[in-house]
This record gives C-alpha cells, structure tokens and sequence, in this order.
C-alpha cells in the first residue's frame, strides 16, 4: 500500500512538472521585448522603450520604462531581457530601478510624444509623400507612449529616421542606472 502511494505521488509530481513545462514554452512567435518586461506598478503615465538587436548571440533586448503616477513620484526602470534558446520568450537576465525627478520625466515626455505620435498624413497620406524607408538589419526600436484612456506604439530602426535620435535619448538615460560594465554598446549589442 505505501509503494503504491509513493508511485502515484511521485507520478503525479511527474506530470505536474511537464504541465508546468508545457505551460511556460507553448509554441507561440517571439514576443516583443516591450510586452516581456514584467508588469508595472499602477501608473498614471508611462513611456517605454525597446531595443532588440537582431542577428546576435546571445540573443538580448533591453527596455527603459519610465513611468509615474500623477504629480507625486516618478520611477525609471531599465531591464535587461535574453532570448531563450528552448522557447520562444524572454527571460528577465537583470533589472535597475530608481526614482527619477518630475523635471527629467516631464523634459522626456516633451522630446518624445512629438516623436511618438503620428501626424494625422501617416493615415491619409497624399501622393507626394514618400514610403517610408525600409531597413533589413540592425536593432529595432519600439517606443510606446501610455496614458489614461490612450496609448500609442511605434516601431522604428537603430539605423532608420529617428530610431538612432530615440535610441541615444535612452541610451543617454540608462547610462546613468545601469553599471557601466553592464552597458551595452551604442546599438544596444552585447559589448
């Protein structure tokens, strides 16, 4: 009665295991590196930022969030994400955050919404205007602007019109958080 009992326990934790396997890498596509940071505390206003260099081994991403909540506290947050090779996701390889001033939020946010939000041609675009450019390789850029009741994503190019400009301002910005034996290179690959 005892070896039965322990057979079926130890099958059980068995199958638990493979459930709990199975769960966690379900064929799917690669997610963005934007969506596999974790969750944010509640916040009023958020602006994030994603770069993933392509074609590097390892395969990593970061993202810069900044983030706060009315007038009473901002916080940055810069996460270091690496590609699992077994599965299709990201696994969270480092995290920094830190409060930020209101000031260099609020200064952030006016360099970037610009940026971010499109002009109303990109919907109804007139004959004269060009298609935008088109880049194969490099890091992509994905910047993604949150507020209540609205959001708003953009992907760009490290190399691409205003991937290299929103890059830097990132760049810039973790530099300050993130150990500098920890920082990438300017493209956002693996010194």
């Amino acid at each position: 009665m005892l070896l039965a009992l322990i057979a079926i326990t130890t099958l059980a934790s068995q199958a638990q295991k493979a459930t709990q396997a199975n769960q966690r890498c379900i064929p799917q596509p690669m997610p963005p590196a934007i969506d596999s940071a974790g969750e944010l505390p509640i916040a009023s206003d958020v602006i994030e930022f994603a770069a993933t260099p392509a074609l590097q081994y390892p395969g990593r991403a970061w993202v810069v969030r900044v983030y706060r909540r009315g007038a009473v506290e901002a916080k940055i947050e810069v996460v270091r994400l690496r590609r699992r090779n077994d599965c299709n996701r990201y696994d969270i390889e480092a995290r920094w955050r830190s409060p930020l001033q209101q000031a260099d939020y609020v200064a952030l946010a006016e360099t970037l919404v610009p940026i971010g939000v499109p002009a109303a041609s990109v919907f109804v675009p007139s004959s004269s205007e060009q298609l935008p450019e088109l880049v194969l390789d490099g890091t992509g850029i994905d910047l993604r602007l949150r507020s209540a009741g609205w959001q708003v994503s953009r992907s760009l190019n490290h190399y691409g019109q205003f991937g290299g400009t929103i890059s830097e301002i990132f760049r810039h910005l973790s530099s300050k958080y993130v150990p500098e034996s920890e920082l990438p290179k300017d493209d956002w690959r693996t010194k």
